[in-house]
């Protein structure tokens, strides 16, 4: 790789590592100080929650999630999956949803290993309707999982991050 690539690529990187924007969150996991640092803002509770359908899964059959909360709607997110064995692994796919987009390629790139659409956030800063639903889809066993979930509403500086919701593998799905 040449000097030029090298530069190209350490922009990106740094880029993705810093702060969220309204095309979307340039960041692979949620880790409040870096959030604080990056957004602003402080997590609190926005009154936003996310329900399972289901709190077991097997593989290649989808799980409906939904966003609720107190607010009509919320201006960004940042979901994803993780196995509670393999830390730091996006997993599952996620079905496209209106005004999101797909950061798994990003993600990769910054040693986050990621399965296609693994990993949602917002592509513009406009007010999406609550409730919001969420299709994942596990593509294999990956034994307990973590739906991990970060929500701003009516501003960057105000935002949520919600209780990890725990999936567990339905007995005899492997």
């Amino acid at each position: 790789m040449g000097l030029m690539e090298k530069f190209i690529v350490t922009g990106l990187l740094l880029g993705l590592t810093v702060s969220g924007n309204s095309a979307g969150s340039p960041v692979c996991e949620i880790q409040i100080e870096k959030m604080k640092h990056g957004m602003g803002g402080d997590n609190e509770d926005l009154g936003f929650r996310l329900n399972a359908a289901n709190l077991t899964y097997e593989p290649n059959v989808a799980i409906p999630l939904e966003l609720v909360g107190e607010e009509s709607f919320y201006k960004g997110i940042l979901i994803y999956v993780e196995p509670k064995e393999k830390l730091k692994s996006r997993v599952g796919s996620f079905a496209p949803v209106e005004q999101h987009l797909s950061i798994h390629h990003k993600c990769s790139l910054l040693s986050y290993p990621s399965e296609p659409n693994s990993i949602l956030t917002n592509s513009n800063a406009d007010q999406k309707p609550i409730p919001q639903k969420f299709l994942w889809t596990p593509k294999e066993p990956y034994g307990d999982v973590s739906v991990n979930v970060l929500v701003v509403g009516r501003s960057m500086k105000n935002w949520q991050v919600l209780p990890p919701v725990t999936l567990t593998m339905k007995q005899n799905a492997a």
